[in-house]
């Protein structure tokens, strides 16, 4: 069965935090049983399933991501749409300008 697994962004997968630990078992378990597995989550999780990397490290211990949003809704877009669209600069507020767009549609 193919399987998407989604973790926050905020930590990296495995080392720290109960959400992160919970899908990086969840994640480890059905590898083991011959799913095929992919995890959207910072780039440097370890993981034995298909990495996706929303983000190139934990947003937390990057000093550059001053908000986490538009990190998680681009991941979102990559997991649900399955879309890989190229990262953006951050603005002043710490959106991205593809967020920003969006949100002058609605």
């Amino acid at each position: 069965m193919r399987i998407a697994q989604i973790a926050p962004l905020y930590e990296r997968v495995r080392l720290y935090g109960g959400t992160e630990r919970v899908v990086s078992f969840l994640t480890e378990e059905l590898v083991r049983q011959g799913h095929d597995v992919t995890l959207f989550a910072s780039g440097d999780t370890q993981t034995s399933a298909k990495l996706v990397g929303c983000c190139e490290m934990a947003l937390r211990l990057n000093p550059a991501a001053r908000d986490a949003l538009p990190y998680h809704m681009i991941m979102l877009d990559d997991a649900v749409f399955g879309i890989r669209l190229p990262r953006l600069p951050q603005t002043e507020s710490g959106a991205s300008s593809r967020q920003l767009d969006r949100r002058s549609q609605r």
